[in-house]
C-alpha cells in the first residue's frame, strides 16, 4: 500500500516534494502517466489511484483527493483498458471540462510539441486557471465559461508581469519557437530569404482598419452571399450559374472570355469556396450551403475574418507549405518577383532540405515545384492580395498589394511563431 502511494506521489511531483503538486499535475497522472506508463494490469491502476487518494487526504489536499476518486479518473482508465485511442479521447474530453485546459485565443494557441519556455507557460496558464476555478472567477460548464477562460488565458500570455523576463510569456514563447524554426530549417537559401522579415515575425500582428477591407473583397463577400439562409446548389454540388454570372467580374474573370457556365469557370470563385470549406466557415446541407458558427463568428469579426485568411493562405500538406512559404517570402521582400527567380529559389531550398519522391528516391521536378508553388500564388490572386491590373495569363512576374504583402507576412509568422505539432 506505502508503495503504491509513494510511486503515485513521486509520478506527480517528480521526487520534488508536495509542495509542487498541482490539479493539472494531478490529473496528468491519474488521467494519462499511471495508465499509460505503469505498465500493470488495469484493476492495479485503480488500486493505485486509491492509494493516492489516501495520500492526498493525509497531506490535507481534499480536492485532488477527490479527482483520483471520481468517476470521470475511472473512466478514464476504463478508456485506456479498451484501447490507447480510447483512452485519449476520454484523457482529452476530461481535461477540457475541468477547465484547465489552456483554450486556443485569437493570438495564441499552445502546440502539440512544445520546447521548454512554451512547457513552463502552459504549466503557469494551467495553475492560474486553478487559482481561478477556486476563487469562483471561473466556473466549468457554467453559462459563458469558456468565453471567460480565454480571456483570462489572454489576458495571463500577454501581461508583462506574469514574465521574469522581458516582455510577456508569449512573446517569450514567440521568440523561442522563432529559434527553433531558425534551427531546424537544413536550406541556407531559406535562411538567407526569410533573415529580412525576421523581426517582423517576432512582432504580433498588427490589426488595423483595412482588414475590413482586404477581407471584405472576396472571401466575406462569399460568406455574405450565404448568410441570409444560405444559397442553393446544383445537382452536381456547385454554385447556381445566376451566382457565378454576377460574381464573375469581382473575381477577375476575363470579360473576354465566353460567360461562366460554373464556378470552375471562374477559378479564383471556386478556390475562396475550397478556403471558405477547408477553414470550415462552410457546410453543405441538402443540397444549400450555409454558414457554420465559425463562419458567422468570422463574418462579423474582421480581425477573425483576417486570421482564417492568412491561415489558410498557405497549404497544409508539407511540401506544398514549403513551395508556399518560399513564395510569400520573396513576395513580401520584393516588390515584383520573376516566375523563374520563384521556381529557382524553391527548387534550391527543396534541394536543401532534402525532399525526394517516397517512389523513386529522386528530387522532384521542375514541374511539380511549379505547381507546388502556384497553389499559393493562385490563392492569393483568388482572394485579391496580387497587385492589380497584373495579367494572370500573361505576365513572367508576380506582386502583391501592400495588403497582400501584409497579409504574407501574417501568413509566414503563423507557420514560422505558431503552434508546432511535428518534430
Amino acid at each position: 500500500m506505502a508503495g503504491d502511494a509513494g510511486a503515485a506521489l513521486n509520478a506527480v511531483t517528480g521526487g520534488d516534494g508536495p509542495e509542487v503538486i498541482t490539479q493539472a499535475r494531478v490529473q496528468r497522472f491519474c488521467w494519462y502517466t499511471l495508465p499509460v506508463k505503469f505498465l500493470v494490469d488495469p484493476g492495479d491502476h485503480h488500486r493505485i489511484v486509491a492509494r493516492a487518494a489516501e495520500a492526498f487526504d493525509l497531506l490535507g489536499l481534499d480536492r485532488y483527493a477527490e479527482i483520483c476518486r471520481s468517476e470521470v479518473t475511472a473512466k478514464v482508465i476504463d478508456g485506456f483498458a479498451v484501447s490507447m485511442a480510447a483512452g485519449r479521447r476520454a484523457y482529452r474530453a476530461a481535461e477540457v471540462a475541468s477547465g484547465l485546459h489552456p483554450p486556443a485565443t485569437d493570438r495564441f494557441e499552445f502546440g502539440a510539441l512544445m520546447g521548454a519556455v512554451e512547457a513552463e507557460a502552459w504549466e503557469s496558464t494551467a495553475d492560474m486557471l486553478e487559482m481561478a476555478i477556486v476563487a469562483g472567477e471561473l466556473t466549468p460548464s457554467g453559462r459563458g465559461w469558456k468565453a471567460r477562460q480565454v480571456a483570462l488565458v489572454d489576458a495571463h500570455l500577454t501581461d508583462p508581469d506574469r514574465h521574469d523576463g522581458p516582455g510577456s510569456l508569449l512573446d517569450a514563447i514567440r521568440a523561442e519557437r522563432l529559434a527553433w524554426w531558425q534551427q531546424r530549417t537544413r536550406s541556407a537559401t531559406k535562411r538567407r530569404l526569410c533573415e529580412p522579415l525576421l523581426d517582423l515575425l517576432a512582432q504580433f500582428p498588427s490589426q488595423s482598419d483595412d482588414v475590413a477591407v482586404i477581407t471584405g473583397e472576396r472571401l466575406g463577400w462569399l460568406l455574405d452571399q450565404l448568410a441570409d439562409g444560405g444559397q442553393r446548389l446544383t445537382q452536381t454540388g456547385n454554385l447556381k450559374q445566376a451566382l457565378v454570372r454576377a460574381t464573375a467580374p469581382r473575381f477577375g474573370y476575363p470579360d473576354y472570355f465566353n460567360t461562366p457556365g460554373s464556378e470552375h469557370d471562374v477559378h479564383d470563385l471556386y478556390l475562396v469556396r475550397t478556403l471558405a470549406k477547408t477553414r470550415r466557415l462552410v457546410r453543405t446541407t441538402k443540397g444549400t450551403m450555409f454558414l457554420t458558427a465559425a463562419g458567422k463568428a468570422a463574418l462579423a469579426d474582421p480581425v477573425k475574418l483576417w486570421r482564417h485568411l492568412v491561415e489558410g493562405l498557405i497549404p497544409a500538406h508539407p511540401f506544398d507549405r514549403a513551395t508556399g512559404t518560399t513564395a510569400l517570402a520573396l513576395l513580401a521582400t520584393n516588390d515584383r518577383v520573376d516566375r523563374n527567380l520563384l521556381t529557382e529559389t524553391a527548387t534550391a531550398i527543396v534541394a536543401e532540405e532534402g525532399w525526394h519522391s517516397s517512389d523513386t528516391g529522386a528530387p522532384p521536378d521542375e514541374r511539380t515545384i511549379v505547381t507546388s508553388w502556384h497553389t499559393t500564388t493562385n490563392l492569393a490572386r483568388a482572394l485579391g492580395l496580387t497587385s492589380a491590373g497584373d495579367d494572370p495569363y500573361g505576365t513572367s512576374e508576380l506582386a502583391l498589394s501592400p495588403g497582400g504583402q501584409r497579409a504574407a507576412i501574417d501568413a509566414l509568422r503563423h507557420v514560422v511563431t505558431g503552434p508546432r505539432d511535428r518534430p
